[in-house]
């Protein structure tokens, strides 16, 4: 059986050791430092001797850029270039032709398929613009 009397010696010796350690570290330490503890105050009963000062940083406002008309112009380049590319690939004639009654069919159902998807981006960036859809999100409970 072990006994905790016969370790209490060699305990007590490795504790003051550590703790006379931990103590020169920390005075070397803090005499680096000066004492902010023994710095005088100042007087406050005497008028003027402090103010309120509101110190706020400056917020960071970015100029709006212009439109670079020349990064435009080449987004459109490649646009019609693409359409013109895939129009000419899959609009060849590998077989025969449509009936005239097929080919107003199928122009007027493109026509319309179109049209709601025009009306649809244009909806989505009115509402995006006046800020709607972020109103919409923002009252969602689960999020």
């Amino acid at each position: 059986m072990l006994r905790l009397s016969s370790l209490r010696p060699l305990l007590e010796s490795t504790s003051a050791r550590l703790s006379t350690r931990q103590t020169l570290a920390t005075r070397s330490f803090t005499i680096s430092r000066p004492n902010v503890m023994l710095n005088k105050r100042p007087n406050i009963s005497i008028p003027g001797t402090f103010s309120r000062l509101y110190m706020t940083e400056r917020p960071i406002i970015q100029r709006a850029q212009g439109i670079s008309w020349q990064r435009m112009a080449i987004t459109a380049a490649g646009v019609a270039g693409a359409v013109v590319v895939i129009e000419g690939v899959l609009n060849r004639e590998t077989r025969e032709g449509l009936s005239i009654a097929e080919k107003d069919l199928l122009h007027s159902a493109f026509q319309y398929t179109g049209g709601g998807l025009v009306l649809t981006a244009l909806a989505a960036r009115s509402m995006f613009r006046s800020g709607f859809a972020y109103r919409i999100m923002a009252a969602n409970p689960c999020a």
